[in-house]
């Protein structure tokens, strides 16, 4: 599928970035304003680590197997039913909370820009970059690994001509201070922000197609430091400029600011960074479909775009509402599960393509870290609805 594709380190790094810089970048701003700079930018570094560490484990995971699965494939081969049924949960549960997400923001994002020139409702804009990125979904991994290349030098640019915009309008005194009773608020947002861990079967198939699977921990390491920097970069500059007034998302806070000027930038990052997520989401979750339940092409399309679709226009959550809890509940029982599947994959007969050792202590302490993410969040979110 992938031959003769030239440069396919350069494609899996910018696939894998485009999975995790989505809408959490969005929302990093704000769980900075709301928990300090200090401790957000200790949760960044942290997550960051822990993340690159547990999608380095699922790629041996993944390379020690004879078939390619998504994710309820492996937790089926690991754990028998039991296990899948909490795989099958988290997971879709975890794709489709991120198509709503890019849907319910960029709908957002595309109103602030197009509204003025040609009119329209939000939710008319959503639905049509709901419509044009499903048609994409159909083409398949080749045509999105290359469109990738080029939206992620599109975010890289787009983010370097907002700091343009808001350096000379940074103030360190609107940088908040650290907040204690804090120090997890930005868990949820950051680790969903970070979650890339459904396109790793299908850097598999790039990087194999390629005879380059031993550079999969290099091409993890890279995106992720990337994307961290990416994150880090973005907040700082939002933050500074909009201190205590930084909005949900970002963008609006600016607005009121910096006037319209800073929607089209704003506007550019966030619809490049969640529309390429919303690509390679929306195709390994009909991979997911496709290859796991072994439903038709057509069926699987239709049940990977339609739910997200519904869901918006009932208008029943908010955008962080959606980051912070998918994240730590889908991100933390997947880190759980894919540790646990690799300290079972130590005894497969099947030699890893790449040498990544870890003792089971240290797999313990990664999987409490991810548990007690999951705790906090539910508490936190269910405190909000009381």
């Amino acid at each position: 599928m992938i031959r003769g594709y030239k440069h396919t380190e350069l494609a899996a790094v910018a696939v894998l970035i485009g999975t995790a810089v989505g809408a959490g970048l969005f929302g990093i701003p704000y769980v900075f304003a709301q928990a300090g700079i200090t401790i957000g930018v200790i949760n960044i570094v942290l997550i960051g680590g822990l993340v690159a560490l547990t999608l380095t484990a699922y790629a041996q995971v993944v390379t020690r197997s004879h078939d390619i699965h998504q994710f309820l494939g492996y937790a089926k081969e690991y754990f028998g039913k039991s296990g899948q049924w909490l795989a099958i949960g988290s997971l879709i549960f975890g794709l489709y909370s991120a198509l709503i997400a890019y849907t319910i923001e960029i709908g957002h994002l595309l109103y602030e820009v197009f509204n003025p020139w040609i009119g329209g409702s939000e939710q008319a804009y959503g639905i049509t970059f709901w419509a044009a990125a499903s048609l994409i979904i159909t083409i398949g991994l080749l045509f999105i690994a290359r469109l990738e290349e080029l939206i992620v030098a599109g975010l890289l640019v787009s983010v370097g001509v907002l700091a343009l915009l808001t350096v000379p309008k940074l103030s360190f005194t609107n940088l908040p201070t650290a907040s204690l009773r804090s120090i997890l608020l930005p868990y949820g947002v950051i680790l969903f922000a970070f979650g890339a861990a459904s396109i790793i079967p299908e850097l598999r198939r790039l990087l194999a197609a390629s005879q380059k699977l031993t550079s999969f921990p290099k091409v993890i390491w890279v995106s992720v430091l990337i994307t961290g920097l990416l994150y880090l970069t973005f907040a700082l500059l939002v933050v500074g400029v909009s201190g205590p007034e930084t909005s949900e998302n970002a963008i609006d806070g600016l607005k009121l600011l910096l006037g319209d000027k800073i929607v089209v930038a704003g506007a550019a990052i966030g619809i490049l960074a969640m529309g390429s997520s919303f690509l390679v989401i929306g195709l390994a979750l009909k991979q997911l479909y496709q290859y796991d339940f072994k439903l038709s092409r057509t069926i699987a399309i239709l049940l990977t775009i339609l739910p997200a679709l519904f869901v918006y226009l009932a208008g029943l959550v908010s955008f962080v509402q959606v980051l912070n809890i998918a994240g730590a509940v889908t991100g933390g029982f997947q880190g759980v599960l894919i540790w646990e599947m690799y300290q079972r994959s130590k005894t497969n007969p099947n030699p890893p393509a790449f040498k990544f050792n870890f003792h089971v202590v240290g797999v313990r302490l990664f999987q409490a870290a991810y548990l007690i993410g999951v705790v906090y969040a539910v508490l936190y979110t269910v405190n909000q609805f009381v």
